[in-house]
């Protein structure tokens, strides 16, 4: 979704309802800082979506269990290990604000002792 420049709460929001994966166009909807859009999916992510999803049940495109609750730490115990508020974990788990990539690092890296892996395709 690079492509078309879609916010990391957008993101979370995604339905597999919200594909048309024949027209090859996605649904975005609207959100407090942004309108409801639909864009056109170019043929590598029409191929990629469509492999994902061929495996999910129905419902939301990405996963919606909380990374805090994986690892099996409270939004407390994750928030004291990165010297953050657990407010801002809470913002972040419900989508309703936008992660930098070097936070999304730390709270994989540091909070969560896992490895942060990055895959663009051209």
């Amino acid at each position: 979704m690079i492509y078309q420049g879609v916010l990391t709460g957008e993101l979370a929001k995604l339905e597999t309802s919200h594909l048309n994966l024949e027209e090859g166009k996605i649904y975005i909807p609207s959100t407090k800082r942004s309108n409801a859009r639909t864009f056109k999916l170019n043929p590598n992510q029409v191929m990629h979506l469509h492999r994902y999803t061929a495996d999910l049940q129905p419902g939301y495109l990405f996963s919606c269990e909380k990374t805090s609750d994986k690892a099996h730490l409270t939004q407390k115990q994750l928030a004291e290990k990165l010297n953050v508020k657990r407010t801002y974990i809470s913002k972040i788990e419900r989508a309703s604000s936008d992660v930098r990539l070097s936070t999304l690092r730390k709270i994989i890296e540091t909070g969560l002792g896992g490895k942060l892996r990055i895959s663009v395709e051209l």
